[in-house]
């Protein structure tokens, strides 16, 4: 639903020990705020595709998007459409 290939500005809130992936995925030119002494929120530019929620999902709960509500609502209707069909 949300495939595109214009890059769009998503909000990750993350486990400290997924920085080295997303440095990995992104370089180092992305915004980082601490949050606490476990987790940081990082903002990085993104192709909302499913390529991008499997990435998120494959981090098991370290990572979560959390802006903008399109882009955690087309995730959690990935997410659900999966469970539907099991």
């Amino acid at each position: 639903m949300y495939d595109t290939d214009k890059p769009i500005t998503v909000q990750l809130y993350c486990h400290v020990s997924v920085m080295k992936y997303l440095i990995d995925n992104f370089g180092d030119d992305f915004a980082v705020e601490a949050v606490d002494d476990e987790h940081f929120k990082a903002t990085v530019s993104v192709c909302a595709s499913t390529t991008f929620y499997c990435w998120v999902f494959g981090f098991n709960g370290k990572i979560k998007i959390s802006e903008p509500s399109m882009i955690k609502l087309g995730y959690k209707e990935m997410l659900q459409s999966a469970l539907a069909e099991m």
